[in-house]
């Protein structure tokens, strides 16, 4: 990838490789015609080889434009420590935090992309409960797929 990334998506894992490898090919999917977005994998001490198999897929995927870099931290440090290393190697300005057992529906993540370059006022995604007044929001777009939720809403003011 040639430009810097606007989007760094960071996947962490623990021991799910299937699962794993999974989520990287959903969304690649999910971005497939997105080309300034990089995926983080950030493997937290598998014994499941996980590491290495992201590692092989993220080859078979780099030529759909999607720049893909796998961590692999020296220990067990929990989900949030993982994804908190994935971040601070993150060079967009906007990221997008998944577990490696999460699915974006298909073109869901190109939907995200495409509604923070069009300044939405919110975008949410996943299992999250927004309440907004109605005559201050507009939803644009609702898309639902296996355990993910994207909600992208723009004011009418």
């Amino acid at each position: 990838m040639s430009a810097k990334p606007d989007f760094s998506i960071v996947v962490a894992s623990y021991n799910e490789g299937t699962q794993l490898l999974a989520t990287m090919t959903a969304v690649a999917a999910s971005l497939a015609q997105e080309d300034r977005v990089e995926m983080i994998v950030v493997d937290d001490c598998s014994t499941d080889g996980s590491a290495q198999h992201a590692a092989a897929l993220s080859q078979e995927l780099a030529g759909a434009g999607l720049d893909i870099k796998v961590l692999r931290t020296p220990g067990r440090s929990g989900t949030a420590r993982a994804k908190n290393a994935g971040l601070r190697i993150a060079t967009a300005p906007i990221a997008v935090l998944l577990d490696a057992h999460a699915f974006p529906a298909h073109g869901a993540l190109g939907r995200l992309v495409a509604a923070v370059r069009d300044d939405a006022d919110l975008v949410v995604a996943g299992p999250t409960v927004v309440t907004l007044p109605a005559p201050k929001a507009d939803v644009r777009l609702s898309v639902s797929g296996r355990c993910s939720t994207l909600l992208i809403l723009k004011s009418t003011d």
